[in-house]
């Protein structure tokens, strides 16, 4: 978002025209609300007094970029300063400026190591390190590049030109904070000429603004994967931080933890999020504070699929020191043999589908704090019954307090991936919906072999890339070891389902196995960097709308069988049945087209539908064919 993006030519003048404050206020309330008092303190003195001398005289093109309150997209937090141009090798670079008008720090002693102590007026406050904001900037940034897009080189530096730097154990590189610093300048009080010269050295000509037209459009957030973030789950890790809502539901579990034991109450937390918005990332930090924070207590991650379960832990004996973490991550049945309240943490991911009740309330009875992480627009299966509604019911009979702790909404993921949710969500309910930019890599293919042809050859880039389809295939390869039988014939291309699952879950995933398809029983709750996605004759287009058509399915997906059907209408009647019926054709591919961080590409067997889709795509500007 940009609030001030001008040339440093223009931010001169503006400043000298005394206009600055003003349009920067202006263009703040409209964009992100009202200004607090603090914040345009900062603006005049650090901004608007000691950042426009330094970028005089250091000299730096009036043709380079400047951008103030710069918000990363997918981040709800913004760069204090980013100043782009060109370096010496004419390759783009970013200099992102955390600026601090601090004059003071203490050493804090809070679990959260990348925590300081400012002295305030009346007290203290707990603010992050610096080093460690603007480092998960730069990551947020980076992350979405890949090696085969053209380089930027960000530069991350931290500039508190009120701090007199002590000579002596300064509390700024104290209490584990050197981890923080590496490889990013702090610039004190009286160290002005060094910013100038790091300022010159970095920017040798001018991009016009172009530099930030490319972090919008080909860095739109993290992008990196839960198989990539979960080497980052250390508390220590600065390259991976909750966002400010994401932080606020781990603040309440561990609020709720505290108060639990006090009480000797039950809590139950609920938390609501569609896909990409970190409820898996979420779901394992707070294991992961819990664990490291708390050596004594017994806490659990959850979730129905297998396939996720076992790439976590797959993941995580990888990594030295997780062995613990590994152990944690179970399956939602093993909560029955628990006693109560033996676990002081449970987090049940993909809460939405537990198949039983029973399962939901042997994990409240097992847990003095349980937290669901409920999406009902993922619900794929006729068993599928955690929603809301029912899990309160649960904790009621439990006699637990129950905690709605509202909602994630914030993107996680990267590439415009807010837009194009609600493009798909639009496109799936037949509504017209805005036409929007789409940043997200949609294409839609007509041929198979050129969709798999261009598909492996992402793979082959190292961009971990699957395909994968709708139920729509008997899965006739399930227990073939002759490997002569296949599942799919498209345009007289032989492809089988992931046979492997049923041996080894983790291999689909992380194997070499592109020549296998993914359905939505082995890729719910996981990611990839681009996705293919087969969507067969159980979603058409028909007069004028798309259909669904649950008959189309295979007869050997369980979760959609007749007894499954029945009985679910016996215990919710035929027009929730119904309804249930289109649910699961709509959700199975709102999850499959989302399991994309970078792109997707889509073959549709009904080819009215394909055209259709084109249409829509067509109607949305900016669409990008990078795939």
């Amino acid at each position: 978002m940009k609030i001030y993006a001008k040339t440093v030519g223009e931010f001169i003048n503006d400043v000298e025209n005394r206009t600055f404050l003003a349009t920067l206020e202006k263009n703040y309330r409209v964009l992100a609300g009202k200004v607090q008092t603090g914040e345009y303190r900062a603006w005049q003195h650090s901004v608007q007094k000691y950042m426009y001398a330094v970028i005089k005289k250091a000299g730096l093109p009036v043709d380079a970029g400047i951008a103030v309150e710069y918000q990363v997209p997918g981040l709800s937090e913004r760069v204090d300063l980013i100043i782009t141009g060109f370096d010496d090798n004419g390759e783009m670079t970013a200099i992102l400026i955390e600026l601090k008008q601090w004059s003071a720090i203490e050493c804090c002693d809070s679990a959260v190591s990348y925590k300081v102590q400012i002295p305030m007026s009346g007290g203290s406050e707990l603010r992050d390190h610096p080093c460690y904001q603007i480092n998960y900037y730069k990551n947020a940034i980076a992350g979405g590049i890949s090696k085969e897009d053209v380089p930027l080189h960000l530069c991350p530096a931290v500039v508190l030109h009120n701090y007199c730097l002590q000579e002596n154990e300064d509390p700024l590189f104290q209490n584990g904070y050197k981890n923080y610093m590496l490889n990013i300048p702090v610039f004190f009080k009286g160290e002005d000429e060094k910013l100038e010269s790091y300022l010159a050295e970095k920017i040798k000509s001018g991009d016009n603004g172009s530099v930030l037209t490319y972090i919008e459009t080909k860095c739109c957030g993290i992008s990196l994967t839960l198989l990539e973030l979960l080497k980052k789950l250390s508390v220590n890790d600065s390259s991976l931080r909750l966002n400010a809502e994401q932080q606020r539901m781990q603040g309440t579990v561990m609020k709720m933890l505290n108060t639990a034991k006090r009480d000797k109450r039950k809590k139950v937390v609920l938390v609501q999020g569609g896909p990409g918005t970190g409820k898996s990332v979420v779901a394992l930090k707070i294991l992961a504070a819990c664990l490291c924070e708390h050596t004594d207590m017994n806490c659990y991650y959850t979730a129905k699929n297998k396939a996720l379960r076992a790439v976590l832990r797959f993941d995580l004996r990888q990594i030295a020191g997780m062995e613990r973490f590994s152990s944690s991550i179970v399956y939602p049945p093993f909560f029955e043999k628990l006693e109560r309240n033996k676990a002081s943490v449970i987090t049940v991911d993909e809460a939405h589908r537990l198949s039983e009740e029973k399962q939901i309330v042997s994990i409240i009875k097992a847990a003095v704090v349980s937290v669901f992480f409920i999406d009902e627009g993922q619900i794929v299966s006729f068993e599928d019954i955690g929603t809301k509604e029912v899990i309160m019911e649960c904790a009621k009979r439990q006699d637990a307090d129950i905690i709605d702790a509202g909602e994630l909404q914030a993107q996680f993921r990267c590439r415009g991936m807010t837009d194009y949710i609600q493009w798909v969500d639009a496109l799936l309910e037949n509504e017209e919906g805005e036409a929007v930019s789409l940043k997200y890599d949609i294409q839609v293919e007509d041929n198979f072999k050129k969709f798999e042809g261009s598909l492996e050859k992402m793979n082959r880039r190292n961009l971990n890339t699957r395909i994968i389809a709708g139920y729509c295939w008997e899965w006739k390869t399930r227990n073939d070891r002759t490997k002569k039988l296949y599942d799919f014939n498209i345009e007289n291309e032989n492809l089988r389902w992931n046979n492997d699952d049923k041996i080894d879950p983790v291999s689909w995933a992380i194997g070499e196995t592109f020549d296998q398809i993914g359905c939505i029983h082995t890729c719910q709750g996981l990611e990839f960097c681009y996705v293919g996605v087969i969507i067969g004759e159980d979603l058409r287009y028909e007069n004028g709308k798309i259909i669904t058509d649950i008959s189309k399915r295979a007869t050997d997906d369980y979760t959609v069988s007749k007894s499954a059907r029945e009985k679910f209408l016996r215990k919710f009647g035929i027009e929730a049945t119904m309804k249930r019926e289109v649910d699961i054709v709509k959700n199975t591919y709102r999850v499959l087209l989302t399991r994309g961080t970078r792109g997707c590409k889509v073959y549709c067997m009904d080819k009215a539908l394909g055209e259709h889709i084109k249409d829509r795509l067509s109607k949305s500007s900016g669409v990008n064919r990078g795939i």
